[in-house]
């Protein structure tokens, strides 16, 4: 599956369908931490025990379990390990992380793993030594027509329902611009949404961005941090949530330039809202008859005769006077309503000579600019800089291995 076939829906450790078992203690109201940003949620579950697990049943393709480590200070102990395994199968494990990483980077416990759509079972089974072991989400991918219900999903830069301007750049996992005025629109039907972006470590100078909700006046801003010599990742720039379920619009525009921090995106996570369930249109119900219903229906009964026997004497008086001279043609004429074409009239050879020129009709107005920042826009970079960007297509960049996957095509 590409990117716009499915949507990978985030599942938070707070969640109760995730069970877990041993030696788990949780972190909450968890800020910025390092590099990390905050976790989803501002939630965590830690393991620093001997031993412990989890285990999630879900119905998806693919899997991807994310957390952090913070290495300990038993001298001498071998670090904690884990192994994460899908339906009983192996995925793999702590074998391949470097421990050198800390809770300052994003890391990926299990997976990405592409599987095949049906129901599936994870399970993480720790085994203690030195360090400490974090689990922030649990993700997996559905096609995008299922229903979520309130699921967090995750979307990432090369979804179509995202349109950008001029001045990004990037590949399918992470892109950002240093344009001014450069921005993006993103629809989506929801109760929340969350902007994650990554802050790069080129400038010592804070950026600035603007957004704009449902088109309301006027645009919020929010400063892009300057980190210095290291780079911040998962950085939330924006986090609304409590919104009416129903469609709604993100619109986000540059306000740095080449001299400023970079206004970088990562993934955009929304809330989604229940699907309204059905419920059959009731018919009149009646309670039993009334004098008042009968006699109103008899009085319209009698008007409507009365009425009916006034046209029907008119009627016949016309039929016995002779028609005038100046109708006597063999043309006729039917008009056309509201909604019939000109093929619905038949004219006569001299009503049609006398019938003035139909005047064309008024020019279709152009498209309406896609976002509200697109007026004032200006899209092209400072000519002073020595940054040339390049434009950024969806689907046409590599992922790298630092940023941000998709989970990854299901196999069949």
């Amino acid at each position: 599956m590409s990117f716009n076939t499915s949507r990978q829906v985030v599942i938070d450790d707070s969640d109760p369908r995730v069970q877990w078992t041993g030696d788990w203690f949780i972190r909450d109201s968890v800020g910025q931490v390092g590099r990390w940003s905050a976790p989803f949620l501002n939630t965590l579950h830690g393991f620093n025990g001997s031993s412990a697990s989890l285990s999630f049943p879900y119905y998806g393709s693919g899997m991807l379990v994310t957390g952090g480590l913070t290495p300990g200070d038993r001298l001498g102990s071998a670090p904690a390990t884990w192994q994460c395994l899908v339906d009983g199968v192996v995925i793999n494990g702590s074998d391949r992380v470097n421990w050198s990483l800390t809770l300052d980077r994003l890391l990926y416990l299990c997976g990405p793993t592409p599987l095949l759509l049906k129901n599936h079972t994870l399970q993480l089974s720790l085994s203690g030594g030195a360090g400490m072991v974090w689990v922030d989400t649990i993700e997996y991918r559905v096609p995008t027509a299922a229903d979520v219900g309130e699921e967090w999903t995750r979307v990432l830069p090369s979804d179509e329902s995202i349109l950008y301007s001029d001045g990004w750049e990037g590949n399918d996992t992470l892109i950002w611009t240093y344009s001014y005025g450069a921005w993006l629109t993103y629809d989506f039907i929801g109760e929340g949404v969350t902007w994650s972006g990554h802050i790069f470590n080129d400038s010592a100078v804070p950026g600035l961005g603007y957004y704009i909700l449902d088109g309301q006046q006027p645009p919020k801003s929010f400063v892009i941090p300057a980190t210095g010599s290291e780079s911040l990742s998962n950085y939330a720039y924006i986090n609304i949530t409590g919104l009416n379920p129903g469609p709604h619009r993100l619109e986000l525009r540059n306000g740095g330039n080449e001299t400023t921090a970079a206004l970088g995106f990562r993934s955009i996570l929304t809330q989604n809202t229940l699907s309204p369930s059905f419920q059959p249109r009731k018919g009149p119900q009646t309670s039993g008859k009334t004098i008042g219903g009968v006699v109103g229906g008899a009085l319209c009964a009698v008007l409507l005769l009365i009425i009916l026997a006034i046209l029907i004497r008119q009627r016949r008086k016309r039929r016995q006077q002779p028609p005038p001279a100046a109708m006597n043609h063999r043309g006729s004429f039917r008009p056309v309503f509201e909604g019939r074409t000109a093929a619905t009239a038949t004219l006569s050879n001299a009503e049609m000579a006398q019938r003035p020129p139909t005047a064309p009709p008024p020019p279709t107005p152009g498209p309406r600019p896609p976002t509200a920042f697109s007026q004032d826009r200006i899209s092209a970079t400072s000519p002073n800089s020595e940054h040339v960007p390049v434009q950024y297509t969806p689907g046409g960049g590599a992922a790298t291995t630092n940023h941000y996957p998709g989970i990854g095509a299901q196999t069949h």
